[in-house]
């Protein structure tokens, strides 16, 4: 193991009562350890500059994994802001949405329906979390959340793939615009 530190704080974060509510991954994919995966994103990703997301290109795993490992070698690596940052995520989230965090919006039946949507989380996660020293209000959230599936932008990016750094530069700064307080 790289970092026992880095693999407890993801574990604990994984294990995080709203995290849990909001992602409500099936069984299958906690077997799978989707929710270590899910937690490696966002800690990866929540506070990188638009340059750095530029960049990427290719299947994602691969940055993931390399990422990853680049970050577990810094053993001085500070990650209260991540928890901080997580935490807080989850919780505006869980109060405002709950399961329905990362669900597909239907504005025509005013719905979320299916299950759990990785764009949506990369989107909306990640877009909440750059702003955590200045959150929106949790009643502004899911006003927002559903102006995102309207966005050309998004459903446009969000349709290319899982495995695709090409849209993180383009999804994840569109989150963080839309979860701005400004």
């Amino acid at each position: 193991m790289l970092n026992k530190d880095l693999y407890e704080l993801m574990r604990s974060l994984a294990n995080y009562e709203s995290f849990i509510s909001c992602t409500a991954l099936s069984d299958r994919l906690y077997e799978e350890q989707y929710d270590m995966e899910l937690v490696l994103r966002f800690i990866l990703l929540f506070d990188k500059e638009e340059e750095y997301l530029k960049k990427f290109r290719g299947d994602v795993s691969n940055y993931l994994t390399d990422e990853m490992r680049e970050m577990a070698r810094n053993k001085k690596f500070d990650y209260s802001h991540i928890e901080k940052a997580f935490k807080q995520t989850f919780d505006i989230l869980n109060q405002a949405l709950g399961d329905d965090s990362f669900k597909r919006y239907i504005s025509e039946r005013d719905e979320f329906v299916g299950g759990f949507y990785l764009p949506a989380y990369e989107i909306i996660a990640l877009g909440i979390a750059y702003h955590y020293q200045n959150p929106l209000q949790t009643n502004e959230i899911s006003s927002r959340i559903k102006n995102i599936w309207s966005d050309r932008t998004y459903r446009q990016w969000s349709l290319m793939g899982r495995n695709n750094t090409r849209s993180f530069s383009r999804v994840i700064p569109l989150g963080r615009k839309e979860f701005s307080p400004q």
